[in-house]
């Protein structure tokens, strides 16, 4: 059996803290203390640092950790082009985009130790937008220009030999959209939240079928589910309790297809509270009150002031067991 490369993307909590301390780094270190091999590095179109990106990348890299970088050039149904008001063709938004593909190809080199003539990458693949085919739902004139735009990144990174896809959203029916950029690149990267994938958010997930409907997409190419979520949500018909089981029947569906799935991140070690419920849900265009914000902010593994809930419980189990051959 193929070991997994679990991640959990490591969002603070809201617990009082001693003074001095950080909640971001402290979130952190619960991640990794959990058994983490793998982190998702996000980095806005609109917003790129390549000395803060090459450091992160250092720091983890060291830890032995398998970086992948998420370059956020549409968030769900927000774009994060440095120069909104132009199109996805123009001469501007490419240049900086081609900034971005150097920021992160060099962020990721170090020196080959069998070749000092050589550079390896730390960066083990680069995902372009997240839920980009909500994106295209909000904003179907720009299909064709943003397909060719990513097209054109996904060529740029290929060049450079770093694995790379669009950032989808696993939902059935899949729109003629998703199956277009399903095609792009030489993996496939998908999010999964069982209760926003079905018609209806109370409708009992699946995940056996559905990763074999991912893997079918992804015809022989690696996956890399970038952020999946099982919610504790009422509005899902679940609890904390509800939500662990199906967290550990997610784990449950994914140990016979390791070798098809490779690399799984959890989407938030913590819940959000209400205010950062609602910055999340603007940060992706999405209504505070809406049925998106209801199911995702509920998917921590802990609660927002740090209460363990009963997934924290599956996810250190399948972060022992999936991470063996």
């Amino acid at each position: 059996m193929h070991p997994v490369r679990l991640g959990l993307r490591a969002n603070p909590s809201t617990a009082p803290l001693a003074p001095g301390d950080d909640p971001v780094i402290l979130a952190d270190l619960q991640a990794l203390a959990a058994g983490v091999r793998v982190v998702v590095v996000e980095v806005p179109f609109d917003d790129v640092d390549a000395a803060a990106l090459a450091a992160e990348v250092e720091r983890y890299a060291d830890r032995g950790l398998s970086v992948v970088v998420q370059l956020l050039v549409v968030d769900r149904r927000i774009s994060r082009s440095p120069f909104p008001a132009l199109g996805w063709a123009d001469a501007s938004v490419q240049a900086a985009f081609d900034a971005a593909v150097a920021a992160i190809v060099g962020a990721g080199e170090m020196p080959d130790p069998m070749d000092p003539n050589a550079v390896l990458s730390a960066v083990d693949a680069v995902i372009l937008g997240r839920d980009v085919g909500s994106y295209l739902d909000e904003h179907p004139t720009e299909a064709a220009s943003l397909s060719a735009f990513l097209a054109g990144g996904v060529t740029a990174f290929e060049n450079a030999d770093i694995p790379v896809g669009v950032g989808l959203t696993y939902r059935q029916p899949a729109t003629s959209g998703d199956l277009s950029l399903v095609q792009l690149g030489d993996l496939l990267a998908m999010s999964y939240f069982p209760a926003l994938a079905a018609e209806s958010a109370t409708e009992v997930a699946t995940p056996g079928q559905d990763l074999d409907s991912i893997i079918q997409l992804a015809d022989e190419r690696p996956i890399v589910l970038s952020s999946v979520g099982f919610s504790s949500a009422a509005t899902t018909g679940a609890d904390e309790t509800q939500q662990g089981q199906r967290l550990a029947g997610f784990f449950t569906a994914l140990e016979p297809r390791r070798q098809a799935v490779g690399t799984v991140v959890i989407h938030q070690l913590h819940d959000h509270d209400e205010a950062g419920c609602a910055a999340l849900a603007q940060s992706r265009g999405e209504d505070p009150a809406g049925p998106w914000a209801s199911v995702v902010c509920e998917t921590g593994l802990r609660a927002s002031d740090d209460t363990v809930k009963p997934s924290w419980h599956r996810f250190l189990e399948a972060a022992a067991s999936l991470s063996s051959p």
